[in-house]
């Protein structure tokens, strides 16, 4: 229990709790090694090769993994065309029952879900719940809509694209996973889907709840593996769409050839979210908002880390707020449930966040790391940090940014704002906090992205389609 002396001393070092340990996971049970899920069975990959999962806050092996390679992935491919015809015949109603069977599966099973994804992919457990409770809306959501692609486009007859192949990034593979499954499926596609190396196994979990739901074999097929399984799933001839997670690369000649045979290429790329934080705003609903979603990663389904745009009036203040609320952020065990912030999921990625605050150290800019709690020794930790005055240089870097880490930007007018956060890349997200209405509306309007939070951030909806407001934007110019 925390007394009245460890308050008082917590809030004197860092003016939060000072709080104690309250693990909330139980045993979760893991195959020694995982196999790939394959026209409705769990099989060995052709090569018998495996690769290990660590567990992110120990940097222990917890298991191992199969590596798909080509024949794998042609085999999946080929259960998917075997069970494409009887998936698309099945009546709308039937195929809506079963996606609502497999949302029931998640609500059932959403703790041992919430586990898994703190063991392998080191979400703190209470935002894992959140996640899991995400995905279960998720399937229901597109589970209504089995029965209604008719009527929501009556000129023509909605038919399904096919094999559908989706490669999904390394942060909340489960919503990742869910978001591009249950539309395709309440379409009547199939699909061949690879988790990231570094989160599998809440992926692979669903898998099994998959086949608890009946779900006719060969509709989904689960594959693993690094850039051979990517590049297999994306140049087979008989996939008509592909999903591609690009953050960390991808080969040009290889999307060069999807487009040259007429697969359909959807590439998403992980980053940091742009907030604009203008001198009119509520500073402290900002401050909250900023840390909330780029850090805690809370409600959104992907982005890590923000870049946020602060016009100069307000800028010392946002600075020093900022400061005071990272120095609050609890990071630790992802099992605990007081966890805010949990380890980094990937050596790699923690070696990049690093290297980051390296080259900003010497290109003169101010790096502030969070004091807070210690780090524990094992496993890939990085405390939160704010970067200001971040070099001209690092501005892609900046984009790219995976982790914990708030770079702050100063900006003078809208129009100057806009043109810096015009050059980012297009990305999922972006914020605005302005208390004027017609200002955030004319940011909206103009800025690069498929979502837009106002006065908000990392809120998510699942009825609001993935491409979000640049897709609707490019269908009126259109």
């Amino acid at each position: 229990m925390t007394t009245p002396e460890d308050r008082t001393a917590g809030e004197a070092a860092t003016g939060a709790w000072n709080y104690g340990s309250a693990t909330d996971v139980g045993e979760v049970s893991l195959d020694a090694r995982g196999g790939l899920f394959s026209g409705g069975a769990w099989v060995e990959a052709a090569s018998g090769r495996y690769a290990p999962v660590m567990d992110p806050a120990t940097g222990k092996t917890i298991c191992e993994l199969a590596e798909a390679g080509v024949e794998d992935v042609k085999d999946a491919v080929s259960a998917a065309k075997e069970a494409q015809r009887q998936w698309t015949r099945l009546k709308p109603v039937m195929r809506m029952r079963t996606l609502l069977s497999i949302a029931g599966a998640l609500e059932s099973q959403g703790e041992d879900l919430a586990a898994t994804a703190a063991i392998d992919e080191g979400t703190p457990i209470r935002l894992a719940r959140e996640e899991v409770s995400l995905a279960g809306r998720i399937w229901r959501y597109y589970a209504g809509w089995c029965d209604k692609l008719s009527a929501a486009a009556p000129w023509r007859e909605a038919e399904p694209i096919g094999i559908c192949g989706h490669v999904i990034g390394p942060r909340k593979a489960l919503i990742g996973a869910s978001l591009e499954l249950a539309p395709a499926l309440a379409a009547g596609n199939t699909c061949v889907l690879k988790p990231h190396p570094a989160a599998s196994l809440a992926v692979l979990r669903l898998g099994k709840m998959l086949e608890e739901a009946e779900l006719p074999a060969g509709v989904v097929n689960l594959v693993t593996g690094g850039e051979e399984t990517t590049e297999a799933i994306a140049r087979h001839r008989l996939v008509r769409q592909v999903t591609l997670d690009v953050s960390d690369g991808f080969p040009e000649e290889v999307a060069a050839a999807c487009v040259a045979s007429g697969t359909r290429v959807r590439a998403r790329r992980r980053g940091v979210v742009p907030h604009l934080i203008f001198d009119d705003a509520s500073i402290d609903q900002a401050i909250e908002g900023v840390v909330a979603a780029a850090l805690m990663g809370e409600g959104e389904p992907r982005p890590a880390g923000a870049a946020v745009f602060v016009q100069e009036p307000v800028l010392e203040e946002v600075t020093a707020k900022l400061k005071e609320r990272l120095g609050t952020v609890r990071v630790g065990d992802p099992r605990d449930v007081n966890t805010d912030v949990g380890p980094i999921n990937g050596e790699d990625r923690l070696a990049a966040v690093r290297a980051f605050l390296d080259q900003a150290r010497e290109n003169g800019a101010q790096v502030f790391e969070a004091a807070g709690t210690d780090e524990p020794e094992t496993g890939w930790w990085q405390r939160p940090c704010l970067v200001t005055r971040p070099h001209p240089a690092q501005r892609s870097a900046v984009e790219a940014m995976d982790g914990p880490v708030v770079t702050v930007v100063s900006f003078r007018t809208p129009g100057e704002a806009l043109a810096t956060v015009g050059a980012m890349a297009a990305r999922d997200a972006a914020a605005v906090w302005t208390d004027k209405g017609s200002k955030m509306f004319e940011i909206v309007r103009q800025l690069n992205a498929q979502t837009v939070w106002c006065n908000t951030g990392g809120r998510f909806d699942p009825a609001a389609p993935p491409a979000g407001i640049a897709a609707l934007r490019n269908s009126l110019d259109s």
